[in-house]
């Protein structure tokens, strides 16, 4: 964590991350790490270790007026594309959300900074331009999870979020 977290975020992140690990069934070798200052956001310190499975940097920094975090990938294994090294940013006035909030925003970004999204859904996705400039997301699983959790919009698949911002857009499912 950057000194300019405050406790209540690292506990979301704590939390977040324990959740998470419960989820990874395989260990992964470890990888030997040497960034220079700044290599994933301004402000992260160089980084020469060793990492066993990855390792997330969090900060906080001032983001836009609808921003709470961002996140992703800072070092991939070659091969695989798994990432080592992660990197979190969560809005400087994230703190102020309550708890469940918090701990929802920790679990997002952490997944992003595990490597969800390394590409944009919308590569993954069908886009029926004559039917409607809206993205579906037709993974079989995603799906399934979408109607469960009373998803009803779309021709069948997930709809994309196609109207956000650049890093936001065709990278989240759209909310209902």
């Amino acid at each position: 964590f950057a000194s300019n977290v405050p406790e209540k975020l690292r506990e979301s992140m704590r939390r977040a991350a324990s959740r998470l690990s419960h989820a990874v069934r395989q260990d992964l070798p470890d990888v030997n790490l040497s960034l220079p200052a700044d290599a994933c956001f301004p402000g992260m310190p160089s980084v020469k270790r060793t990492t066993d499975d990855l390792l997330i940097y969090v900060t906080t920094d001032t983001l836009g007026p609808y921003v709470a975090g961002a996140a992703g990938p800072c070092y991939l294994r070659g091969g695989s594309l798994i990432p080592a090294l992660g990197a979190v940013v969560l809005n400087h006035l994230a703190d102020r959300l309550p708890v469940e909030e918090t701990d929802a925003l920790a679990l997002h970004e952490m997944l992003h900074a595990m490597g969800m999204v390394l590409f944009t859904w919308k590569e993954l996705s069908l886009a029926d331009t004559s039917v409607s400039s809206a993205i579906e997301f037709t993974g079989a699983r995603a799906r399934a999870a979408y109607r469960m959790a009373g998803g009803t919009r779309g021709r069948g698949g997930v709809p994309l979020e196609n109207d956000g911002e650049e890093g936001s857009r065709d990278a989240h499912w759209e909310y209902d």
